[in-house]
């Protein structure tokens, strides 16, 4: 169940929170408001739980402005956000740098264009608007996947050389 789509979502997640689960909040909690109360509001009354996480995919949408800028100024929830692209939305026209004219340089907005792997552009646009890699939570570890070795494709052509069993240069 959404967390902030429910009446008692806050409550709900008090429990297995108190239990040790691992909660994260999807789209930083969206951009809605539940009997009143902006959800964010009722996400900075989570923060408490060091096992609650905020992941900041969907932040940059044309439909959500100004919204990263909320977890990104909450100390509280530095070294717990997670980045997220909200893909495939983030290759679509929803995520643009040029619903930031204000935020951003016309130099930015050129170099962040420039990118062609959508991933890359999604980050590199967030950074220009105030992410820093320092207050990202290893997702990793929340997730609590086993370590391996980190290989960036920034070309689909890559990828499927390397998938054929070609050796990276």
């Amino acid at each position: 169940m959404p967390y902030g789509r429910h009446r008692r979502g806050r409550e709900r997640l008090r429990l297995p929170l108190s239990l040790g689960v691992t909660v994260i909040a999807a789209h930083g909690a969206g951009s809605g408001r539940n009997q009143g109360e902006a959800d964010f509001e009722r996400l900075l009354r989570l923060r408490d739980y060091q096992n609650f996480y905020v992941d900041i995919s969907a932040l940059t949408q044309l439909n959500r402005p100004g919204q990263l800028t909320r977890p990104l100024q909450c100390r509280d929830f530095h070294g717990r956000l997670l980045y997220g692209s909200d893909m495939p939305l983030v290759n679509s026209v929803l995520v643009s740098f040029l619903a930031f004219p204000f935020r951003l340089s016309l130099r930015q907005m050129i170099d962040t264009s420039r990118i062609r792997n959508c991933w890359d552009r999604d980050l590199d646009l967030k950074e220009k608007l105030g992410l820093k890699k320092e207050i990202l939570a290893d997702s990793g570890s929340v997730l609590k996947l086993p370590p391996k070795k980190a290989i960036l494709y920034t070309d689909s052509w890559e990828t499927e050389f390397l998938s054929k069993g070609g050796t990276p240069i």
